[in-house]
């Protein structure tokens, strides 16, 4: 009777941990999805790319870490693609950085800054 109850409770557990894996997995996949469609709508164009993602209502909805997280990805999509090149992040001035790697601009440093400025300071 012991040994029935262990191996549900342990089927129950492996059910519990594959059910939260695939959530987990589907929302990284929706995140992907929508990466992607500004990728494709801006190819050679990282800073049309990045602008409207971060004006995009699902960007102004996640948190800063996710926000964070969600640009470094779109930023190597283009890395990936040789559009960039090395691509650095400074957490304490929440900077990415890098190299442009096509057109007129190849070579010139670039960038995307998350840091909220405060107006009364510039």
């Amino acid at each position: 009777m012991k040994k029935k109850i262990l191996i549900i409770g342990i089927i129950i557990f492996i059910i519990v941990i594959g059910i939260v894996f695939i959530v987990r997995r589907n929302s990284n996949f929706d995140n992907n999805i929508i990466l992607s469609e500004f990728y494709s709508q801006n190819k050679e164009n990282v800073d049309d790319a990045v602008e409207s993602f971060m004006e995009s209502e699902s960007f102004k909805n996640m948190s800063e870490t996710n926000q964070i997280k969600e640009i470094n990805n779109l930023l190597k999509i283009y890395e990936k693609n040789s559009v960039i090149k090395n691509l650095n992040y400074d957490d304490e001035n929440k900077l990415f950085s890098y190299i442009y790697n096509y057109g007129e601009i190849k070579g010139a440093l670039g960038g995307v800054s998350l840091k909220k400025w405060n107006p009364m300071m510039n």
